[in-house]
């Protein structure tokens, strides 16, 4: 039995929405590409290209990813054109493929992480750099706060612009398992099912 799942977003400035359908086998196996369609106003789609894998939409102009292990290739796709009858899908050459976007204030950098390593980009999504130095052990995701990155998982990091490293953070003991962030609010989930609030 194969099911679709959805995952829709809102671009910056609420002029487009963006829908994308991806096929999954009951075992939980990814079964193939993402369908990506975009709307001006919720009703009427068009369906703009194909990512390899599993998609998630990211922040800025919404690049999209694919972030399945098990297919090759870029990981991030950007949607370009002028209106919704040029809209396409764009792969950027040599991209990660990860789980999860994020953009920081107050540099507007777009942070991407898998596994043990980051990667970050300052124009957008179109070219990245390995930011994966003073990391170790899994990474459950990013968050800023109060204008530093963070990185958490099985330790805390907080990144330092003018060294280009990960220094070691005093957030909270434990492993972290999920970050949820939402503005300026964090809630990181540790590995025994445990929420925490930033600010408390």
């Amino acid at each position: 039995d194969v099911a679709t799942g959805r995952v829709v977003a809102m671009r910056s400035g609420g002029t487009l929405w963006f829908f994308a359908e991806h096929p999954w086998a009951s075992s939980g196996a990814a079964t193939g590409p993402s369908r990506i369609s975009a709307s001006t106003d919720g009703e009427n789609w068009r369906n703009i290209g194909e990512v390899p894998g599993p998609a998630s939409f990211g922040m800025l102009d919404v690049p999209l990813v694919s972030f399945s292990k098990n297919v090759p290739g870029d990981g991030i796709f950007r949607v370009e054109g002028t209106d919704l009858t040029s809209l396409r899908l764009v792969a950027i050459p040599g991209s990660p493929q990860v789980p999860s976007l994020f953009t920081s204030a107050p540099r507007a950098e777009l942070w991407s992480f898998r596994g043990s390593g980051a990667a970050v980009s300052a124009d957008g999504g179109r070219t990245w750099r390995d930011a994966s130095r003073g990391l170790a052990g899994r990474l459950a995701g990013l968050f800023s706060a109060n204008g530093i990155v963070y990185a958490i998982g099985d330790g805390a990091y907080f990144w330092d612009p003018d060294r280009a490293e990960w220094l070691v953070a005093d957030v909270r003991g434990g492993k972290t398992d999920a970050v949820f962030q939402l503005g300026d609010r964090v809630i990181l989930q540790d590995l025994p099912g445990g929420l925490w609030r930033y600010p408390p």
